[in-house]
């Protein structure tokens, strides 16, 4: 498994993780079978969100005797900063950890929402709060529209974005290029999402091998089933360096 830096985080992370989504739908047996072999293929980065049930406690009790060695990642979708506060404890208490590597504003998909959420009552001052206090590693959002993204690197010191990357979609891929030279030349960590759109981005590995070739420090799959994980991994295999 290739590993990238995460921008200028200090983490080290696998070019393919695991996202949270099939986890809810799945028993702690099958999450543990899932995340036991992808450890096993050295994959070390989870991403999941507080949207996702019980993914944080899966994620957390199959990594329980691993922790230093994985990078944990969660988001909010809440937008006030009382409410985003409560989020981060009860990931915390969720995954059973003291510290969380990553925590995401989820989802920002409009300019309204990005100001409703920077402002003083806002939710990003709530994950700040809970990374000075040591809580939360690094802080990040997740948006599907460049301008998003590029507006929220200029009202805040964002350390890692998630944005979708796939052959199909043309509205991320519009203004992508530009977004992608910011997060370069500020360090600020790139993991991708989205790379099969749910499926609609034809063959597995065909969409996976676009993806990686495009270069993010990490993309993210979501993996229901052992054959599913081993296709994945198969096909990071056999990519380009």
């Amino acid at each position: 498994m290739k590993t990238n830096k995460l921008g200028n985080t200090g983490l080290e992370v696998s070019r393919l993780g695991l996202g949270g989504i099939p986890f809810q739908y799945i028993s702690q047996k099958e999450t543990d079978e899932i995340i036991g072999a992808a450890r096993e293929r050295g994959v070390n980065l989870f991403y999941t969100s507080r949207m996702y049930r019980d993914s944080e406690n899966k994620i957390g009790l199959a990594v329980r005797a691993q922790r230093d060695q994985v990078v944990l990642g969660t988001s909010t979708h809440k937008r006030k900063k009382t409410e985003a506060l409560r989020e981060v404890r009860d990931s915390l208490g969720n995954f059973g950890v003291d510290a969380i590597d990553i925590y995401s504003l989820h989802n920002v998909l409009t300019l309204s929402v990005l100001n409703e959420i920077m402002s003083p009552g806002g939710a990003y001052h709530a994950l700040e709060e809970m990374r000075i206090a040591g809580y939360i590693k690094h802080v990040g959002i997740s948006a599907h529209q460049p301008e998003t993204i590029l507006r929220a690197l200029e009202l805040a010191a964002f350390d890692v974005v998630e944005f979708p990357l796939n052959y199909v979609d043309r509205e991320a891929a519009e203004g992508q290029e530009r977004l992608l030279e910011v997060l370069k030349e500020r360090g600020i960590g790139y993991v991708s999402i989205k790379p099969m759109v749910f499926g609609y981005a034809g063959i597995a590995n065909i969409a996976m091998r676009y993806v990686f070739n495009c270069g993010p420090d990490a993309t993210i799959v979501g993996t229901y089933k052992l054959d599913e994980l081993n296709q994945n991994l198969d096909t990071e295999a056999a990519a380009s360096p």
